[in-house]
């Protein structure tokens, strides 16, 4: 049985934009397999930092549904590059 899938979203700020542009503050959303909740919030925060933009923070749930078609899945310890992230 594979381990729990978790949603993790971070919060970005492009600062090469002025605040009051609406992709100053940008949400990016993969999906973390993991048996805990702090497992997939510590990964996810590790792949966000490959992120240009500056890294705001981060929520974690667990999501019992297949994830959206098109959006990356990790495996807790796998390297994904921002590119494959999306971000």
């Amino acid at each position: 049985m594979p381990a729990p899938l978790f949603e993790y979203v971070a919060w970005f700020r492009d600062e090469t934009l002025p605040p009051e542009d609406q992709d100053y503050e940008w949400p990016g959303i993969i999906y973390i397999r993991t048996h805990t909740l702090e497992s997939a919030r510590a990964w996810g925060d590790h792949l966000a930092q490959t992120c240009l933009d500056r890294f705001l923070w981060s929520s974690v749930e667990p999501y019992l549904e297949v994830p959206p078609a098109g959006q990356p899945v990790a495996i807790d310890g796998e390297e994904l590059t921002a590119s494959q992230i999306g971000w």
